[in-house]
């Protein structure tokens, strides 16, 4: 019964103590809210919470993370507060004077608005500005550190002019003349102007005066450039055009590439002139031919025909060479020549001349007689000659036995000489 008592209270206490070790329900803000709502969290446990826009904390960050501590307490934070908008600069009037924060309503003045104005706003106008969320100040034009300027016009009056003076102020008289290659809308390039009261230039009531870029004459049009290539091909102020010649063409100066940069106003800074045709060296001439012409530029082609009975090498009678694109002729004519005559048709033959044939036969049989019995002759002592060797031959072999008694040397002269007559009668037959 004791111990039972005991481990029961033991369980109750474990479980109260387990059960203690919890945060509740995050804290609430008007302007911050948690990423989870859970009304029980562990010890240790980590929460994060998100400032509303144009809100944020002390620290000035949108976010924070606080924790679930041991004492079953979150870590207690602050409520966002809102974002500030930058201060403006002294000489602005402001009202309230003192709302800069995000949703304040601003109303900006200037101490003296017949002589001062704000930037963006008109001469006694005043501006109405609200702090946003990203701490910037809406409807207004420049850079917070501009405050109240001056009332007066702005010189030049735009970027491609000049004036005669640098003078600013309201009622005061500027000429201003545009740059080279831009006029004004009426195709002036000078105009007097008077800064108004609302200080804006202006020129004989009207106050939208700029200076227009004017393009450059057509240069192919203007040059009459029949054999040159323009890229780009456009006659805009600023613009550098490079003009190429044509395949077989060059400029005077024997270039085929230039530039030329558009000043406007018709103007350009070269007045390039037409490409011209490659210069072969002149036609040459050749012999018993004629040239159809002497003209020796590119693409000229020169046909030369040969005199009448006269032909080339190959038999024909025209040969043509043209100047090419790098000012070479492209063929080296050879002369015409007579041509050869060959003679194929009968002719009769004389008797004279079947005579001469006839006693040309004649003698040639007779020669060949000659040969032929010369021939027989020699072969005759040829075979003559072969019987002696023949009997000589069968002298040796009956002197064998005699041969016996000779001494060793004479017996070794005796058969060398008898095997080379042997050897020369057998090969003869």
């Amino acid at each position: 019964m004791g111990w039972g008592v005991s481990y029961g209270l033991l369980f109750a206490l474990l479980r109260i103590s387990f059960t203690s070790a919890q945060c509740g329900s995050p804290q609430t803000f008007s302007h911050a809210t948690p990423e989870s709502s859970d009304i029980s969290s562990p010890v240790g446990t980590e929460l994060v919470y998100h400032c509303n826009a144009g809100y944020e904390f002390i620290t000035g960050s949108n976010s924070h993370t606080v924790e679930c501590l041991a004492g079953n307490s979150w870590e207690v934070i602050t409520d966002c507060e809102r974002v500030y908008c930058p201060v403006f600069p002294g000489d602005v009037v402001t009202d309230p004077s003192n709302a800069i924060q995000f949703g304040d309503v601003v109303e900006l003045s200037c101490p003296d608005m017949n002589t001062e104005k704000l930037l963006g706003a008109k001469i006694n106008e005043k501006l109405s500005v609200t702090c946003t969320s990203n701490k910037t100040w809406d409807n207004w034009d420049g850079e917070i550190t501009d405050g109240c300027l001056p009332i007066e016009c702005v010189n030049p009056l735009d970027a491609h002019s000049v004036g005669d003076s640098a003078d600013t102020a309201r009622y005061t008289s500027v000429s201003f003349t545009c740059d080279t290659g831009y006029l004004y809308s009426d195709g002036s390039s000078t105009k007097l102007f008077t800064c108004n009261a609302d200080a804006e230039w202006e020129s004989g009531g009207n106050t939208n005066w700029s200076c227009i870029p004017q393009p450059c004459a057509d240069l192919r049009s203007m040059n009459a450039l029949e054999h040159v290539a323009l890229e780009p091909n456009t006659s805009l102020v600023g613009v550098e055009v490079t003009l190429t010649c044509h395949t077989g063409y060059t400029f005077p100066d024997s270039s085929v590439q230039v530039t030329a940069l558009c000043y406007g106003n018709q103007t350009w800074s070269i007045q390039p002139v037409d490409c011209e045709p490659k210069v072969c060296p002149e036609i040459f001439n050749v012999s018993n031919a004629n040239a159809s012409t002497t003209d020796n530029w590119y693409p000229t082609e020169v046909n030369f025909t040969c005199f009448p009975s006269f032909t080339f090498l190959d038999g024909s009678t025209v040969r043509s060479t043209q100047c090419n694109q790098y000012g070479r002729w492209s063929e080296v004519i050879p002369p015409c020549g007579e041509p050869l005559e060959v003679d194929v048709g009968y002719q009769e033959v004389s008797v004279d001349a079947e005579g001469a044939q006839s006693f040309g036969i004649v003698a040639l049989s007779i020669i060949g007689v000659i040969i032929v019995l010369l021939v027989a002759a020699d072969a005759l002592t040829f075979g003559m000659q072969l019987a002696v060797l023949k009997e000589n031959l069968k002298y040796w072999q009956k002197k064998d036995d005699d041969l016996v008694s000779l001494d060793g040397e004479e017996m070794m002269r005796a058969s060398t000489v008898s095997l080379g007559l042997a050897h020369m009668i057998l090969s003869t037959e």
